[in-house]
C-alpha cells in the first residue's frame, strides 16, 4: 500500500527537478534533501541526490533508492554510473608506479600545495563543448578566381557585341574599301587646280 505524500514534499521534489534541469546542483541538492526528509519513501529524491553528489555519496543515495524500490531500473543504471565514476576518480588520484629499475638520486624540494577539496563537497560540473569545426578544405585557385574570370569574360563579350551592332568592327579591321556612310559621298563643285590648261568657253 502506498503512503500518502505531503504536498510540501511534492513541491520540493518539483523544485529539485527544475534546478537539476537548469544545472543548478546546489539548489537541486537542497530541494532533494528537503523532499527526502519529508517523504523518505519516495525514490526520486534519492536519485536526484545521487546525480548531484560525489561518487561515494552517489552510491549511498542509490542504495537508499534501491531500498525504496528494489526493481528500479533508473537506480540500477545510476549505480553502474556511480561505480564507474568512483573508479575513474580513484584512477586519477592514484600516482603511477615508480620504475624500480632506475637507481638515480633525485632531490625533492617541498612546496606548499593547493588545498584539496574533500570528496563530500564536490559535485559534477556540466561542461559545454563547442561544436566541432569542420576541417577547412583547400580551395582551388581556379575556383577562387572564377568570379573575376566570369566578370572579365562578360565585359569582353559585351564590348564585342557593341562593336558588331554599331558596325565599328569594319573600322577596326582597317578595310578602307568597306562601304562608308552615304552622307560623306556628295559631289563637290569646287574647282581644282590642274597642271594642264583648260579652255574656257567664249561667248
Amino acid at each position: 500500500m502506498s503512503q500518502a505524500v505531503e504536498p510540501a514534499a511534492l513541491q520540493a521534489l518539483h523544485r529539485a527537478r527544475q534546478a537539476l534541469s537548469q544545472r543548478d546542483s546546489a539548489s537541486a541538492r537542497r530541494w532533494a534533501e528537503e523532499a527526502a526528509h519529508l517523504a523518505p519513501h519516495l525514490e526520486e529524491p534519492w536519485l536526484i541526490l545521487a546525480a548531484v553528489a560525489a561518487p561515494q555519496e552517489s552510491i549511498q543515495f542509490l542504495k537508499r533508492a534501491l531500498e525504496v524500490n528494489p526493481t528500479s531500473q533508473r537506480a540500477r543504471k545510476g549505480m553502474h554510473w556511480a561505480v564507474r565514476r568512483q573508479r575513474e576518480a580513484q584512477s586519477q588520484l592514484t600516482p603511477p608506479a615508480p620504475d624500480l629499475g632506475a637507481t638515480r638520486q633525485v632531490t625533492v624540494t617541498a612546496r606548499p600545495s593547493a588545498p584539496v577539496m574533500s570528496p563530500d563537497r564536490t559535485s559534477p560540473v556540466a561542461v559545454r563543448r563547442s561544436p566541432a569545426q569542420p576541417p577547412r578544405k583547400k580551395t582551388n585557385a581556379l575556383l577562387a578566381a572564377a568570379p573575376w574570370l566570369a566578370a572579365v569574360l562578360f565585359l569582353c563579350l559585351a564590348g564585342f557585341t557593341w562593336l558588331v551592332w554599331n558596325n565599328q568592327w569594319v573600322v577596326l579591321a582597317g578595310n578602307h574599301d568597306a562601304p562608308r556612310d552615304i552622307s560623306l559621298l556628295k559631289p563637290s563643285l569646287t574647282p581644282t587646280d590642274t597642271p594642264t590648261s583648260t579652255a574656257t568657253p567664249t561667248h
